[in-house]
């Protein structure tokens, strides 16, 4: 599904607009349905306070109070600033507010906001629709101390297209933000609204059909996306009824040294419940013994530059780097793995550590990255806090430049192709912060690009269905004691849950 940035659905709304879909109707059909979202979840005993700017986003506040006001319920409406500078549409909608006495007030910017302070805590349902998706600077007052207000209040909150204060192009919060039970947004969901921190003041988020013409929508334009549960079911692999293990792909693992011996059978374990036909582990000779003690299903043998040349011919895909440790061979070995394999592969952990970023560009293979912000760091020689702050950025340019897919690992995880398209992960929770977790990870994008899926579908479908394994456990067991193994154990009712169809 596309995620589009405030400017885009900016264009996109003038481009229909222009095409002679009345800027009117859609502020409309906006309000309406927002009211109608309003109306199945508040009854009509609760009384609610819309807060207006002087905007389109204040404009769809004036229609969703007009239209409660309609189905009887107590509804006022404050608008922030002066009549006289609203724009043209809210202006009309204003104006038909008017025409049925409603209890509307204009609240200029230098007056004392001490009624208004009364005023939220008379209601019981706060409507946000002051400043929407066009905020590109910090809050300014009043907004600034009437979203603390709003924070403080303890009502329920619900946000027109996105909570006050957060940026729809980033998710960075513009010194104060909304903090909304509910986000209704418009058409199509906006980038902030997946990146933390804005991610966590949206609340439950609710996309509205605003009744764009299709093919007046150029969905390839578009760099952002999420997967949503029917698209994640669609890229899951066939299964063929007369299959066998060649046919649901081969896996060769490697990895492991003193100490990490585990984080490959985990691989390996994640390889085989995603469905993979045959996993293979190869292991340096000190560790053998006891990862191959780890799952019985895995094949395995001794780790070696010419154990690995005379095993890949006979795999779909690569999984490198899963507890492999740092050190000449295995740099060596990395080394030799981007230039001699002519499979997909997946590179994680001490793969990314041992990289050599000159051979990495020069490697002619569909390749995955999945580092977390700590390797990728390292790799890239940028501070951690300023990839967190500019993640999508760090994640497009590292993809292009090296002709790879990458996958930043972390709350709402980046998946990124060479062309610069991202996906934004949107399932997972902080119980996934745990050893092994991205071992798990590796093995499912593994066993997903051997079933024949590209390398960068499966890195986008292998990290949705990780995070919803995870969520699934969490479920059962809570954060806290979340551990890798669980993950592993809750891959197929992820998988049954996207093929029943269940939603998020």
């Amino acid at each position: 599904m596309i995620v589009l940035s405030p400017d885009e659905m900016a264009s996109l709304d003038k481009k229909i607009i222009n095409k002679g879909f009345p800027s009117l109707l859609l502020m409309e059909t906006a309000g309406r349905r927002t009211a109608e979202i309003i109306k199945g979840k508040y009854s009509r005993e609760e009384k609610i306070l819309i807060l207006s700017g002087p905007g389109n986003n204040g404009g769809d506040g004036l229609v969703i109070g007009r239209i409660l006001d309609i189905w009887d319920y107590d509804v006022k409406i404050i608008v922030v600033g002066k009549s006289d500078k609203l724009n043209d549409d809210p202006r009309k909608n204003f104006k038909i507010c008017q025409l049925r006495n409603m209890k509307i007030e204009f609240l200029p910017a230098d007056i004392d906001l001490l009624d208004l302070k009364n005023n939220i805590l008379e209601y019981d349902v706060i409507v946000d629709s002051l400043l929407g998706n066009g905020l590109t600077g910090q809050l300014r007052e009043p907004y600034l101390q009437i979203v603390k207000m709003i924070n403080t209040s303890g009502k329920n909150v619900l946000s027109v297209d996105i909570p006050t204060g957060v940026n729809g192009s980033n998710g960075k919060i513009m010194g104060e933000a909304v903090r909304a039970e509910t986000t209704v947004t418009m058409a199509y969901s906006k980038v902030g609204q997946f990146v933390y921190p804005g991610r966590e003041y949206i609340g439950e988020l609710i996309i509205i059909d605003l009744g764009f013409p299709k093919n007046l929508v150029n969905f390839n334009k578009y760099k952002h996306h999420t997967l949503r549960s029917n698209e994640a079911k669609k890229l899951l692999p066939k299964r063929e009824v007369t299959g066998h293990k060649g046919t649901f792909g081969k896996v060769l693992i490697l990895g492991g040294s003193l100490g990490y011996e585990g984080a490959p059978a985990l691989t390996g374990k994640s390889a085989l419940k995603m469905g993979s036909g045959l996993v293979k582990i190869l292991a340096p000779v000190d560790v053998y013994q006891t990862v191959s003690c780890y799952c019985e299903e895995i094949t395995g043998g001794y780790l070696t530059i010419k154990k690995f040349e005379e095993a890949v011919k006979d795999f779909n895909v690569v999984a490198l780097g899963p507890g492999l440790g740092v050190g000449d061979f295995q740099r060596e070995l990395v080394n030799t793995v981007l230039k001699k394999a002519s499979i997909p592969i997946v590179i994680d952990a001490d793969g990314i550590n041992n990289l050599d970023l000159e051979i990495l560009k020069e490697a002619d293979n569909q390749i995955v990255l999945t580092p977390h912000p700590g390797e990728f760091s390292n790799l890239i020689n940028e501070p951690i806090p300023d990839i967190e702050a500019n993640r999508i950025k760090y994640v497009r340019d590292f993809a292009i430049q090296y002709g790879v897919n990458i996958v930043l690992k972390g709350a709402s995880s980046l998946i990124s192709d060479r062309e610069g398209n991202v996906y934004i992960n949107t399932t997972g929770n902080n119980g996934l912060a745990t050893a092994g977790s991205g071992d798990v990870l590796t093995g499912i994008i593994s066993s997903l690009s051997g079933q024949k899926l590209n390398i960068y579908k499966s890195s986008v479908l292998g990290t949705y269905i990780h995070g919803l394994a995870g969520d699934l456990a969490e479920q059962k067991l809570g954060s806290y004691s979340l551990i890798a193994e669980d993950i592993i154990e809750n891959i197929a009712p992820a998988i049954s849950k996207i093929l029943r169809g269940c939603k998020e």
